[in-house]
């Protein structure tokens, strides 16, 4: 479903099911109108039913990993089998591509097929991803997983957040690879960084940031 589009991209939403566990979880196509280049931001399950549906939209340059949760992962492989595209992740998340702790399997509720290490880009934070001519800034922002990372374009003034924050609320700090304290700092840079922007959460509803920002607040407040 197309969710946006001005007269440089178009983003796409494919809300997914994770097998049948009732689980959703976001994946985000965005296109680079000038050279009909894509991306696709988290894979979440069945990788040839993603592939299907970009076929009518642009050529797949990359694939781009918030974290590497399953929930975000399971489609990955299917996805990328049969081309050449290359996986961006943050270093820090990217053994849990194949590691099946770290990438919560078992809370999820589904499998991860792995992939060539070769096809893995490693990114940090400030780093730039080009999408033809469209630039994604890298931020790490850490609490969710120790490679929890935002997605940030400058120009249309919108953030893929993965799940770090989510419409009033953040992500999980329980899990394997979680802090609640670097949550917390993470929150902090991204709330001093915008003022206004839209945010595509991995789960649940696009939101303004100033919308959410008091009640995230509250939120991390009351349960840190």
């Amino acid at each position: 479903m197309l969710i946006k589009e001005t007269e440089n991209i178009e983003v796409y939403l494919y809300e997914i099911e994770i097998e049948n566990t009732g689980h959703i979880t976001n994946t985000y196509v965005l296109k680079d109108k000038k050279t009909n280049k894509i991306a696709v931001i988290d894979p979440a399950f069945d990788g040839n039913k993603i592939k299907d549906k970009i076929k009518g939209v642009g050529e797949l340059e990359c694939v781009i990993i918030t974290h590497s949760h399953a929930d975000h992962i399971a489609g990955l492989a299917d996805l990328i089998k049969g081309t050449n595209v290359k996986v961006y992740i943050h270093s820090l998340d990217k053994e849990g591509l194949w590691n099946t702790i770290f990438n919560e399997e078992q809370v999820v509720g589904t499998k991860v097929k792995g992939i060539d290490d070769d096809r893995v880009c490693t990114v940090e934070d400030e780093v730039e991803i080009k999408v033809g001519d469209t630039s994604l800034l890298v931020m790490h922002t850490p609490g969710h997983t120790q490679g929890s990372m935002v997605l940030f374009n400058e120009k249309e003034n919108i953030l893929f957040a993965g799940d770090t924050i989510f419409k009033n609320s953040y992500g999980r700090t329980d899990l394997i690879t979680s802090n609640n304290e670097l949550m917390g700092i993470s929150l902090d840079r991204i709330f001093n960084k915008f003022q206004n922007i839209s945010v595509y959460p991995g789960h649940g509803q696009m939101f303004e940031l100033e919308d959410s920002k008091r009640r995230i607040k509250m939120l991390y407040a009351f349960n840190g």
